[in-house]
């Protein structure tokens, strides 16, 4: 559950919880924490913004609603997937839709673009990174790492 602040928008270095949850889920092995709201809607992860690609060839984001921090590397993604012709769309998700996503990855400066291949105990697309987080991560590295 999503416990912070109500400002999770603004980029500070008070977010305790931001902090415990990563530790929590390190505890468990897992990459990341993933914070869901009140209402059952992923908002993102302790320090990335989630996204999922769905069966409809549809990536979604979280919108910038005041729930989340929008990071560069998540307005570079959305830049790159525009350019590119994939349907963006900004919405709240579930946490069901999540599990039931095509591709699930996460965007942050330090991770760029990572596949998700396993929330909880459910695999996404069988446990496989899928094409769409690998076209968007060699984008990022092509646009700002290897320049």
């Amino acid at each position: 559950m999503d416990n912070r602040w109500a400002r999770p928008d603004i980029k500070t270095t008070q977010l305790l919880p931001n902090v415990l949850a990563k530790t929590e889920a390190n505890k468990k092995n897992a990459y990341e924490a993933i914070f869901v709201d009140n209402d059952g809607f992923i908002t993102e992860g302790s320090s990335s913004n989630i996204w999922i690609y769905n069966y409809e060839k549809e990536i979604i984001t979280r919108e910038i609603d005041g729930k989340i921090l929008s990071g560069i590397t998540r307005k570079s993604i959305l830049e790159f997937a525009k350019n590119k012709k994939i349907k963006v769309v900004e919405r709240k998700f579930s946490k069901k839709e999540l599990y039931k996503s095509k591709e699930v990855f996460l965007t942050s400066a330090s991770s760029f673009v990572t596949p998700i291949v396993k929330i909880d105990e459910n695999k996404i697309n069988d446990g496989k990174v899928g094409n769409m987080s690998i076209e968007l991560r060699n984008l990022y590295l092509r646009n700002f790492i290897n320049k």
